[in-house]
């Protein structure tokens, strides 16, 4: 196996703890930008962390958006069941039941009847 020497434990305390931060934001994010020296470490560290946020910003409006976009659905499927909790309940018999439920799909589906 071919050992390479490193300079990290001759460094001072500061390059060493930049150094590990870097390679901890490293560790998360999975980019290599092979910064030099101690200021590119922490800039690169800076710029990682800057992109990882606005990642998440990114995909946390996207989520958002298609939550937004599924209102009406999630809106339905929780009157659905609603409602089919409240006539297990009555004990309605099965024919009523059927014909409740066929009458909420064709509201559902009929975009004059919302």
């Amino acid at each position: 196996m071919l050992w390479t020497k490193t300079d990290f434990y001759d460094q001072s305390i500061e390059t060493k703890y930049i150094t590990c931060f870097y390679y901890s934001i490293l560790t998360m994010v999975g980019n290599e930008i092979a910064p030099r020296d101690a200021s590119q470490t922490l800039a690169s560290s800076m710029i990682i962390i800057t992109g990882a946020i606005v990642s998440a910003f990114i995909f946390g409006n996207m989520a958002a958006l298609m939550a937004t976009m599924n209102k009406k659905s999630t809106h339905f499927d929780e009157q659905l069941d609603l409602v089919n909790s409240t006539m297990r309940q009555m004990k309605l018999p099965e024919e009523i039941q059927d014909q409740v439920l066929k009458f909420m799909f064709h509201v559902q589906n009929s975009p004059d009847l919302h």
